[in-house]
């Protein structure tokens, strides 16, 4: 465990830290702070509570919309995941800052089109990279105010899933670069570049892995898993007997939306949803997984419209709250659980101890 003052914007310099010393993990805690000691003592009990977002494009901001809901409901969120879009909307999760702070963060970021800066040459990637890259970097710094925060520096346990393109492998990033592994988990083959991260090349996680429950349940501590998946929940069916032609297509997408005769992706949605097609095949099994689900609909929010931001974000905060406010009971325990966890996980002369420290640390919050 890793102390520090309750006014420190973010841990720094961690994997320094670990590297003289053989853990199997670290956590960040502010022993000030009483949630920050319930978060221990969830963790400790194997009562955590993970949060896993999936990828999909612009579709992910709908992440936002689901974490202002569990905020507003006092439900804290212990390890964070996800892949793709999921990766960079976690990372927000993982710097703990206030959902005002994320919110205004994020609509700054996505209104300047991350994905807008195309290659006019494609030899790699249809879009250049390097505006998502800069806007990650600085998201990243306001939030933190560190250059480069490395993901042992977070002050939520952090993961996201990459896919090792040099090994054919599922990645799962647990250190190193967090605005290296952003862009490693987001990088769609064809449509953005891929990273090279310790002499391998890394791409998108949604080829192997779009919503990483799987991961999460895996993670030490955990108990509780909320999995925000942003897949279709119905199929799309494509109205017409083939293909047309380049020149028809192209004199169809010069119409208004609203009068086009042809419904079909542009070809960087296409990429990115082929991407996805395995793991999307493993969605029952993921499901199964979870203890709570959220499938916002999202079928009308196409996977580059970053201009529908605030709609978006009502989609998944609306969605959220009827999910959240129709369960039988809430995700995560209150002091009383955390309590009884502890004194059923540790020694009974050390679990009485650290109940008693949450207990006074609770009434202290509540005076």
């Amino acid at each position: 465990m890793l102390l520090h003052p309750a006014e420190r914007r973010s841990p720094a310099n961690t994997a320094a830290w670990l590297v003289r010393r053989p853990l199997a993990d670290h956590l960040h805690l502010r022993p000030a702070l009483p949630r920050d000691m319930a978060r221990l003592a969830r963790l400790i009990s194997r009562t955590g509570v993970g949060l896993v977002l999936a990828g999909g494009g612009a579709r992910g901001i709908a992440h936002l919309g689901v974490y202002r809901a569990l905020q507003e409901r006092g439900i804290e969120i212990d390890v964070v995941g996800g892949t793709s879009i999921g990766a960079v909307m976690a990372g927000y999760v993982a710097t703990d800052r206030g959902v005002e702070a994320v919110m205004a963060n994020a609509r700054r970021v996505f209104a300047s089109k991350p994905t807008g800066d195309f290659n006019f040459l494609p030899l790699l990637s249809l879009i250049k990279g390097r505006r998502l890259s800069g806007l990650v970097r600085n998201a990243l710094h306001e939030l933190t105010g560190l250059d480069n925060i490395r993901i042992e520096d977070t002050w939520k346990t952090y993961y996201c899933v990459s896919t090792n393109y040099s090994k054919a492998s599922e990645h799962v990033m647990r250190g190193g670069s967090l605005h290296n592994a952003i862009l490693a988990s987001i990088a769609i083959p064809g449509a953005l570049p891929p990273m090279i991260v310790d002499g391998d090349l890394l791409c998108d996680g949604g080829t192997f892995n779009n919503f990483p429950v799987d991961v999460m349940r895996g993670m030490r501590g955990v108990g509780r898993v909320i999995g925000v998946d942003l897949s279709f929940s119905k199929p799309r069916r494509i109205p017409h007997e083939q293909i047309p032609g380049t020149w028809a297509l192209l004199r169809d997408r010069l119409r208004p939306r609203a009068t086009r005769r042809y419904r079909l992706p542009t070809l960087a949605a296409y990429l990115m949803n082929v991407t996805v097609l395995y793991s999307v095949s493993r969605q029952r099994q993921s499901r199964k997984l979870t203890d709570v689900y959220m499938n916002p609909p999202l079928e009308r929010v196409g996977m580059l419209q970053w201009n529908r931001f605030d709609q978006i974000v009502e989609q998944g905060y609306a969605h959220a709250c009827e999910v959240l406010d129709g369960l039988h009971s809430p995700p995560v325990v209150g002091v009383a659980g955390v309590v009884a966890g502890v004194a059923a996980a540790l020694p009974a002369e050390v679990a009485a101890d650290l109940a008693a420290d949450l207990a006074a640390d609770a009434a202290n919050a509540a005076d």
